[in-house]
């Protein structure tokens, strides 16, 4: 998680009045659920969703094999599938995504006899539903990259920004500078400029957080920079914190980094994002902590910045105790109360930035979700091994609006509790960074964006279908079945609508396994499909429509 300092404009106090506006209950409504005719399963570790007109595309990788298939999204049948096992021996998949109506397949190779780590594209025409030829190279780098290729997107979608680092050649972090290479390409994926650019600090004394791309086709890199050779974000016994934050800015026509740096007070800030506004300057949003308590969110910031490196605009809004004390215990809320009058303000814990909606109309959606880990060790005598228990916790989800004029549209915390726990032993089983992603399943959420509306889907516990505001949610545990579950907020007064979909267990009389919120796949503003598995390697599609 990361902490910035910041400044506070805005007073708390201000947005007491507006209380009855941002607490509000839930109605409660239905959809129509049709299930389709099963078709035959393809086992593969990575599955992705594609839909235009009213057809399907999935791509599904498993190894050296990639299977091409297309469904119809409404009469939700299979139509034809092609599978290739023409991929390179060991090639890494990078990105698989749509971009201006094109389909494409990223995977990296690296050459070891030339010593050259490369990049390749592979398009797929979603009308044949088929590869059009062989993979071709849009990267080469003369030396290992560390970890992989990310990838950010303009505005307007008419560049794309490409990014990856070189593997250190010094191992201390305290002597290297990072190497950032980074390729902009045009909308077609044709090269417009690349560069491999050295930090202006050591690898120690900056943390890079985000990335991104202007539709002139300038690189940004969002970064802290620590004040000392420590990398405390605040040392014990000072209030201030121990670093700021910086904008770098790489262009094509300037051999220099244009660094501003961003002075703003006393705050701190837990997570953030960088991104380019409809007007074609870049925004800064996210949350921040008024004490310094790196797990917890007292409000969310907002601020500019010019292409000349000037920050303008900063706005910052509270979150009031109303919303905090929602789906809490009552001790929980007695304890808030307490520190709200002590001046502690106790903010909510353990909340991420998941996601950033920039709208037609110039305003924001951000959306939060409560994540933390809890890992539990005891010594078992009897098999003489440390035994360590460790449990994911995906909570309530926050959803915030602020408008085009920089004002508070709404904000709304929206209950969920779910548990995913995980066993191992000091001689037993290690689950990587990347297999937790795996593991989840069908925990954490799904947004979809509607017709003047946003939902959020994901699986719940039976016990809070029709949860009351001052009640605590029953915990929804992975792999238990669970009912589908929907919030609709409308764009224009943050009103709530809840939706119990479907039982995992019972959708029409067939039980399906398999549920992954990536398996979800908006088919129209107020529509989606879900393919889950049914068993005798039968893989069926279900479709979900909200009422308009």
């Amino acid at each position: 998680m990361i902490h910035f300092p910041f400044l506070s404009i805005m007073n708390k106090r201000l947005f007491i009045t507006f209380a009855l506006l941002l607490v509000s209950n839930l109605l409660f409504a239905q959809a129509q659920v049709i299930l389709g005719k099963p078709y035959t399963v393809v086992d593969a570790g990575f599955k992705c969703y594609f839909e235009q007109g009213n057809e399907i595309l999935t791509v599904k990788i498993s190894g050296h094999k990639i299977t091409l298939q297309k469904m119809d999204s409404e009469k939700l049948t299979f139509i034809d599938s092609r599978t290739y096992e023409d991929m390179p021996d060991k090639y890494e998949l990078e990105n698989v995504m749509e971009h201006n109506g094109r389909y494409f397949v990223f995977y990296s190779l690296w050459d070891k006899p030339n010593t050259t780590e490369q990049l390749f594209y592979r398009e797929i025409d979603f009308k044949s539903g088929s590869f059009l030829g062989e993979g071709k190279r849009i990267v080469s780098v003369d030396q290992k990259i560390s970890g992989g290729y990310t990838f950010n997107y303009s505005n307007d979608d008419s560049k794309i920004l490409i990014q990856y680092r070189l593997k250190p050649t010094i191992r201390s972090d305290s002597k290297n500078y990072d190497v950032i290479g980074l390729a902009v390409f045009d909308q077609n994926i044709f090269p417009i400029w690349t560069k491999e650019v050295v930090m202006p600090y050591t690898e120690k004394k900056m943390n890079n957080i985000d990335y991104s791309v202007d539709g002139l086709g300038d690189a940004y890199i969002l970064t802290t920079v620590y004040n000392d050779n420590t990398t405390d974000e605040k040392k014990r016994g000072e209030e201030k914190a121990n670093y700021h934050m910086e904008l770098l800015k790489i262009s094509s026509t300037s051999p220099e980094i244009a660094i501003t740096t961003i002075q703003v007070g006393e705050k701190f800030i837990n997570g953030i994002w960088l991104f380019e506004s409809p007007e074609n300057y870049m925004f800064c949003a996210g949350y921040y902590t008024n004490n310094g308590s790196y797990d917890s969110v007292d409000g969310i910031f907002l601020f500019k910045i010019g292409k000349e490196g000037k920050l303008y605009d900063i706005k910052t809004y509270e979150i009031p105790l109303e919303i905090i004390n929602q789906y809490v215990s009552e001790r929980a809320k007695r304890k808030n109360e307490k520190r709200e009058e002590k001046g502690d303000d106790p903010g909510l814990n353990n909340l991420d930035l998941k996601k950033l909606i920039v709208q037609a109309d110039g305003s924001i959606v951000l959306v939060g979700e409560r994540f933390h880990i809890e890992t539990r060790s005891y010594y078992d005598f009897q098999s003489k091994r440390t035994r360590t228990t460790t449990i994911y916790h995906y909570d309530d989800m926050f959803i915030t609006k602020i408008g085009s004029d920089g004002q508070l549209a709404w904000m709304k915390k929206l209950p969920k509790r779910q548990t995913l726990t995980t066993s191992s032993s000091s001689y037993g089983y290690s689950f990587s960074y990347a297999a937790r992603f795996v593991l989840r399943g069908g925990l954490s959420y799904a947004y979809m964006e509607g017709d003047h509306k946003h939902y959020l889907l994901f699986l719940d516990n039976e016990k809070n279908k029709d949860l009351a505001v001052d009640e605590v949610p029953a915990v929804h545990v992975n792999g238990a079945g669970g009912f589908l579950t929907a919030y609709e907020i409308n764009d224009e007064d943050g009103k709530v609508t809840k939706y119990s979909l479907l039982d995992l267990r019972d959708v029409q009389g067939v039980e399906v396994y398999q549920f992954s919120t990536d398996r979800i796949l908006p088919t129209s503003p107020n529509q989606f499909v879900l393919e889950v598995y049914k068993k005798k390697k039968e893989d069926i599609l279900i479709q979900v429509t909200f009422p308009k």
